[in-house]
């Protein structure tokens, strides 16, 4: 039989009753330290301002509500450059007319640099549209010439 020294843990009234063999006192000790360590990093850290939880005043800002692509206002003007086409998780949803377009678009192989002018990519994309039948965020023709905003007195 081995003799096994032990010792209590320190003078913590809970802990009084705890004892542990002194040659693995240490190890208990670091990994102690090192659990309240991990808790300080996890936990959150309080707001500035009133939360409603820690403190008693109320939160200062209303929880905002995600903003589907038909409350906001879109420009299609303002889509252009490098265009990826995907299937899911577009910034975009664009219907393909042959009149009545919001945006006439010409794909161009370089310099997508103005209104109307997409560069489709597979790759670093500046915005990811999906072509739809139905439920579009804007219309879009094709066009060889003439591209841009359909109300656009240029064209």
């Amino acid at each position: 039989m081995i003799d096994v020294a032990y010792e209590k843990l320190g003078d913590d009234p809970q802990q009084e009753d705890l004892t542990m063999p002194t040659n693995q006192r240490s190890t208990t000790t670091a990994a102690v330290a090192a659990a309240a360590v991990t808790a300080a990093l996890i936990a959150p850290l309080p707001l500035l301002s009133g939360c409603g939880d820690c403190c008693n005043e109320p939160p200062t800002d209303p929880p905002t509500k995600a903003v589907t692509l038909q409350e906001r206002q879109i420009d299609p003007r303002s889509v252009f450059g490098k265009i990826r086409e995907v299937s899911i998780g577009e910034d975009f949803k664009v219907r393909v007319v042959g009149i009545g377009e919001d945006l006439k678009v010409r794909k161009v192989s370089i310099a997508a640099d103005r209104p109307g002018l997409w560069q489709m990519v597979s790759i670093g994309e500046d915005f990811k549209v999906r072509f739809v039948k139905i439920g579009e965020d804007f219309t879009i023709r094709y066009v060889s010439i003439g591209e841009g905003a359909a109300d656009s007195p240029l064209n």
